[in-house]
C-alpha cells in the first residue's frame, strides 16, 4: 500500500507542456552528459568528422517533444526538470492510426538524415550495429509479447534535481498506464548505474549486449546495454 508521501510524490506527474519545452531539452542534454553509451557511440577514432553533435541533439528533441506531446506521451515533474516518454502497446487500438504511422516515418527519416550529417562514417556504422542488435536480442527476449508491452522509451533527470525521487514518480506515471491495461512495460538501460534504480520500481533485467565488444576501433571496456521487463500489477497484488 502507498504511503502518504509516495501518493503525494506520484501527484506531481503531470503531461509535458509546449512552454516546458526548452527546460526539458536542457534536462535531456544535462541528464546524458555522462552517459557511457553515448560516449561510446560519439568517441570514434573520426569523430573530428562529425558536425554539429551539440545542436544536432537540440535538434531532435526541437523536432520530437512537440509532437510527443500532442500525442500525449510526455511527462514530467517539475515543469521539465524530470522528463519520460513512452510509446504505447503497438497492439493498441488507438484513433489516427494511420496519421501515428506517417508521423513515425517522419521522425524515422529525419533521424536518418540528420545522422547521415551530423555523424561521421564510424559514428553511423557503430549506431547502425547497435540499433540491429538490441532490435535482435528484444525479438529474442521479448519476442511477439513485445507488440502487447508498453516502452518506457526516455527517462531523465537534470544532474541538479536527481534524487528527490523524480524518476521514479514518472516510472511509476508509465507502469501504472500499463497496468491499468494489465501490460508490461520494458525499456532500454544505456548505464549500468541505473540498474538499481530501475529494479526498485519493479524491473527485471532480461537481456543484455556489450556495445564495443567486438569492434577493434574501442579501445576501453564494452558498454552494457539492458533490456529491463517489468511485469504488470494487479490492484490486489498492490495493497498487499
Amino acid at each position: 500500500m502507498l504511503d502518504e508521501k509516495s501518493k503525494l510524490i506520484a501527484s506531481q506527474a503531470e503531461l509535458l507542456k509546449f512552454r516546458n519545452i526548452p527546460r526539458a531539452i536542457e534536462t535531456h542534454q544535462d541528464a546524458f552528459t555522462d552517459d557511457p553509451l553515448r560516449g561510446y557511440l560519439r568517441d570514434t577514432p573520426d569523430s573530428k568528422r562529425s558536425y554539429w553533435q551539440k545542436e544536432r541533439r537540440v535538434i531532435e528533441d526541437t523536432v520530437f517533444l512537440p509532437i510527443m506531446i500532442v500525442k500525449k506521451q510526455a511527462l514530467t515533474v517539475g515543469d521539465g526538470d524530470s522528463l519520460a516518454i513512452y510509446e504505447p502497446a503497438p497492439n493498441t487500438k488507438r484513433s489516427g492510426g494511420c496519421i501515428d504511422r506517417i508521423v513515425t516515418g517522419v521522425l524515422r527519416a529525419t533521424g536518418r538524415a540528420i545522422n547521415k550529417l551530423c555523424d561521421s562514417p564510424c559514428q553511423n556504422k557503430r549506431t547502425q550495429a547497435l540499433l540491429s542488435e538490441l532490435d535482435a536480442l528484444a525479438d529474442q527476449v521479448l519476442g511477439d509479447q513485445r507488440r502487447e508491452m508498453v516502452y518506457l522509451s526516455l527517462l531523465a533527470t537534470a544532474r541538479e534535481k536527481q534524487g528527490r525521487g523524480y524518476g521514479s514518480t514518472l516510472v511509476r506515471a508509465v507502469t501504472e498506464i500499463a497496468d491499468e491495461q494489465g501490460r508490461s512495460t520494458w525499456l532500454v538501460s544505456s548505464n549500468i548505474e541505473n540498474t538499481g534504480f530501475y529494479e526498485s520500481c519493479g524491473f527485471e533485467v532480461v537481456g543484455e549486449v556489450a556495445a564495443g565488444e567486438d569492434d577493434p576501433s574501442w579501445n576501453k571496456p564494452p558498454v552494457i546495454v539492458r533490456i529491463m521487463v517489468r511485469p504488470p500489477i494487479t490492484l490486489a497484488q498492490e495493497s498487499v
